[in-house]
């Protein structure tokens, strides 16, 4: 009884976890672009639109394990470094009343992710003793390749939705583009 009691002991002192897991979440908007449009309607008025697109990389990094601890019986670095990272273009559309103040025309408001398919979401994982202090160069590379491929599609892709957003509003009137912020 006493020997099953000391191996119990022993097993809980061995098998106690001693991971950890850091997680670090960053939203990074990459580039932003404003379309004005005005809808000139049958009846003379004029409803204004203003559309805004962010391109966005989001970075979802987490670190599990631990450093050795021999008072623990645990001998071996198991650190590992991953992350996710994930691009899209966020449109979000506004009603800009005659006062100025703008609402949100939530039936417009839109995600497009399907260009970065393979190109804007990298999942990584780091070797066995790679802490994510250790791998921040690489991690780095990761977003600013995913940011350098979101900068290059990123005005071919919002000049064909702005299109589409004006062949929607061109069913209430004509529409005329009164200007673009960057």
């Amino acid at each position: 009884m006493r020997h099953s009691v000391r191996l119990a002991f022993v097993l809980f002192f061995l098998c106690e976890r001693t991971d950890t897991a850091e997680r670090i979440n960053s939203t990074r908007v990459v580039k932003s672009l404003e379309h004005i449009l005005a809808v000139h309607l049958a009846d003379k008025t004029v409803d204004r639109y203003q559309i805004r697109w962010e391109g966005i990389v989001e970075a979802l990094q987490s670190e599990i394990g631990s450093t050795p601890v021999p008072s623990k019986l645990k001998f071996l670095d198991d650190r590992q470094c991953q992350w996710t990272l994930l691009s899209r273009i966020e449109r979000t559309v506004f009603y800009v009343r005659p006062s100025g103040r703008t609402l949100v025309d939530a039936a417009r408001v839109a995600a497009i992710t399907s260009p970065f398919a393979t190109e804007g979401t990298v999942l990584s994982v780091t070797p066995m003793g790679e802490s994510c202090a250790n791998s921040t160069v690489k991690f780095e590379g990761d977003v600013n390749r995913v940011a350098q491929n979101m900068l290059e599609k990123f005005d071919a892709i919002v000049a064909k939705d702005l299109e589409q957003i004006k062949a929607e509003l061109a069913i209430e009137g004509d529409v005329v583009e009164e200007g673009a912020k960057k």
